[in-house]
């Protein structure tokens, strides 16, 4: 990583403008050939730079991909649906001559008849998956592990555990007088009927929560303090349940009364081992994590932060914006934002301070890292204990300044205008093994053009626009992207140079 001083900034950037980049050919477009880069992608795949690239010959209405270096094609593909490129596994289905294609990972391929159309593929360390549709008899199959299962005809969705081989799929059926919803999991056992299904995870292989609704399910008569007139008022509330590996937690309100908000704060926060949300039970709010209710509260949890390990989790709720740990208090309030690293041993917090009106950035409590104007977003990089964030600029308006703190220490990245992504948020930096060289990809507010900047230096976005960071075999650490030269698409490798 460059220093703070502007100068030696400054030098390093005309060390890194002169570095020579490493071009290699990936393909040679034909005529009437283009890379459809909505459907392309840039990953680090089994450690290494990964890429998939897909080619759309709009002459002859076909299709290549170009996934690490192997060619496979030419397709049909009757809809578009990009490939999946993970960090250990790539997919895609297409259609080829009267066959509906899937292939995983280069070496498993399965084809079935044009009647059998073959969709939405999915891949876990465990599992591959897709959906195939008989149009015949209007039936859906998943196939998993190359084993068909079904039929449904009324499918909805069907989900993979995040860990091991478990997976479930949430159907419904019609009997001519009502609609019947069911959840059936890989070990043959079924849930239901239903009146209505509100949402469904599959965690880990033992771990899912469902959210319900249950037939006969009677409302009841609820009383709370209207938001607009402020007057106490009775409505008819309707309540569901909620169920998950652990059994029936029981019946929770789909409402508070006189709230508008609790739509946005009722969906479930996840990851490979922690699930929680907002509930309502006897018109008092708790948060419920991983089969236990912790509450009632003043408010609904709106931060919240699940570690990657069972029972690991974090959330800020109340007037004094209390910090708590597994559901217990913490050692801080007044907390404005916060962000927690992947060991759960680091807490990046940032409090208010009226006296200078600028955020106090501060870790576990502790450590005073210092004052900004407004941080606005923290991410730690993965496995460690540094992070780096966004604020507004002091100075420049509609303009976003990067830090990063490294090794005990803030390091300024520079400033940007750019332009937030509604569904991505904040663009995320990447960082090289070493934490020496980092990248990032942004969409700049006055152009609207993307620019790539590294290590402190914009350079021309890709076509793409992506960016990854990786170290090779050899140790050598390197920022790769792809471009277009003409008809070639080149993949860049800018090495690093300590």
């Amino acid at each position: 990583m460059k220093q703070l001083c502007l100068c030696l900034l400054l030098l390093a950037g005309l060390a890194a403008q002169a570095q020579e980049i490493e071009k290699e050919t990936v393909y040679t477009l034909s005529e009437g050939e283009v890379l459809a880069t909505n459907e392309s992608n840039l990953h680090l795949y089994l450690s290494k730079m990964g890429y998939v690239a897909v080619i759309d010959n709009q002459l002859q209405k076909n299709r290549k991909y170009i996934i690490n270096r192997g060619i496979y094609g030419p397709f049909e593909r009757r809809s578009i649906a990009p490939p999946t490129l993970t960090d250990k596994h790539w997919c895609f289905t297409d259609t080829q001559k009267d066959s509906n294609v899937v292939i995983f990972d280069g070496y498993k391929v399965y084809k079935h008849p044009s009647s059998q159309r073959t969709f939405d593929a999915r891949i876990t360390d465990y599992l591959q998956s897709y959906i195939m549709y008989n149009e015949r008899l209007s039936e859906y199959n998943i196939q998993v592990n190359g084993r068909s299962q079904g039929p449904f005809p009324n499918l909805i969705d069907y989900y993979l555990s995040n860990y091991g081989d478990s997976w479930a799929v949430v159907f419904f059926e019609n009997d001519g007088n009502r609609y019947e919803y069911y959840v059936q999991f890989s070990n043959g056992n079924l849930l239901g009927p239903f009146e209505q299904i509100y949402q469904f995870v599959f965690l880990d292989i033992n771990q899912w929560i469902l959210m319900a609704k249950k037939f006969n399910t009677e409302p009841i008569v609820a009383s709370g303090i209207d938001e607009a007139s402020m007057q106490e008022t009775e409505e008819l509330v309707e309540r569901y349940s909620i169920i998950t590996n652990k059994g029936d937690l029981g019946l929770f309100e789909r409402k508070l009364v006189g709230d508008y908000d609790y739509e946005q704060y009722n969906r479930v926060a996840y990851t490979t081992h922690n699930y929680a949300v907002n509930v309502i039970k006897d018109q008092k709010i708790y948060y419920l994590v991983n089969g236990q209710l912790f509450g009632p509260y003043e408010d609904f949890v709106k931060q919240y932060d699940l570690g990657i390990k069972p029972d690991r989790f974090n959330y800020v709720v109340g007037a004094d914006q209390t910090l708590y740990f597994r559901g217990r208090k913490g050692f801080s309030s007044n907390v404005q934002y916060f962000k927690v690293s992947d060991s759960r041993n680091s807490v990046a917090i940032v409090k208010p301070n009226p006296d200078t009106g600028k955020d106090s950035l501060v870790i576990n409590e502790k450590y005073y890292v210092g004052e900004f104007y407004s941080i606005l977003d923290i991410k730690f990089i993965p496995n460690t204990e540094d992070f780096y964030f966004w604020s507004f600029s002091e100075t420049a308006f509609d303009t976003y300044q990067l830090n990063a703190y490294v090794d005990g220490r803030v390091e300024y990245m520079g400033e940007y205008s750019l332009i937030i992504d509604v569904l991505t948020g904040y663009p995320t930096v990447y960082f090289t093994p070493s934490k020496k060289h980092w990248a990032f990809i942004y969409q700049d507010l006055n152009t609207q053009e993307y620019k790539m900047v590294i290590d402190g230096i914009e350079y021309p976005a890709g076509i793409l626009p992506k960016v990854v960071v990786y170290k090779d075999n050899d140790g050598f650490e390197y920022a790769a992207w792809l471009d277009l030269d003409g008809n070639k698409l080149v993949l860049n490798k800018l090495k690093f140079q300590d």
